[in-house]
Parts: C-alpha cells; structure tokens; sequence
C-alpha cells in the first residue's frame, strides 16, 4: 500500500482513514472536494484483484500439524484405521465379486469331449445368469 497509493502505515488508523486517504491518493473526490470512499473501494479491489498491491492473500494460514511418533496413541490409531480401512476394502471387493459370480455371469472350463463339434476340451465359457432371471426361457 505505500508504494501504490504513498500512505505510511500508523498503528491504530481506522479503515475508514485508510480508505478516505486512497480516494484523495487516486484522485476519488465527489463534490465539494470530499472523498469518494465508495469508488476508492473499487479501485482497490480491483488492484487487490489484478495482483498490483503485491501477493496478498484473505486466507487464515492453516496451522502446523503436530509431527506424531509411532510410540504415541494417535499414530497407533492411524495404523488401526488404515489396516481396518484395508480389510474393510478386500471385504468389500470379494462380496462384490460374489455377487457377480452368483448372479451376473460366470466363467467356466470345458473339460471333456461331449460337444465336440461346437466346443472343444479345454475351452473357456462365460456363462450369463442374469438373462434367465428376468426372461422366459424356452428350451429349443
């Protein structure tokens, strides 16, 4: 703010001083020579915006994470929670794969030589299940 609009910075100076002492800087005055505190703010927002008052940010910084060592509680219960996490996950993928083997389709090894003009020993089928539950069926 002081190299932009030249107002040295003073301990205890309200917003409004600030914002009236900008409006003079970029010449904001309404009639009767008094500032014009409502345009000076767009202007200085559009400054903020463009980046021309420097890397400003409206953020908190986020607080430093404590650094916790295996010996203490919270890493003890970070690992339960990822081992606890892992299995929860391959329950998950087996029960899915169950489902689909039970109920979707199913893959199956041709052993022997009983259809042997159509398949042969040794082939591999994809039988599908789900067509059956939701049509009728007619034998040919």
């Amino acid at each position: 703010m002081e190299e932009r609009y030249h107002i040295v910075p003073e301990e205890g100076r309200r917003k409004e001083e600030i914002l009236a002492l900008v409006a003079k800087e970029r010449g904001c005055l309404a009639k009767g020579g008094e500032a014009d505190t409502a345009r000076a703010a767009g202007l200085l927002l559009d400054d903020f915006r463009s980046g021309r008052l420097g890397r400003i940010t409206l953020e908190f910084p986020e607080p430093e994470k404590k650094r916790c060592s295996m010996g203490s509680k919270e890493g003890k219960t970070g690992i339960v929670r990822e081992v606890l996490s892992f299995f929860l996950y391959v329950a998950i993928v087996v029960g899915i794969t169950f489902l689909i083997i039970h109920y979707v389709g199913q893959r199956t090894y041709v052993s022997g030589s009983s259809m042997e003009n159509t398949l042969s020993d040794g082939d591999n089928l994809i039988v599908d299940k789900l067509t059956y539950r939701f049509s009728d069926h007619k034998k040919v």
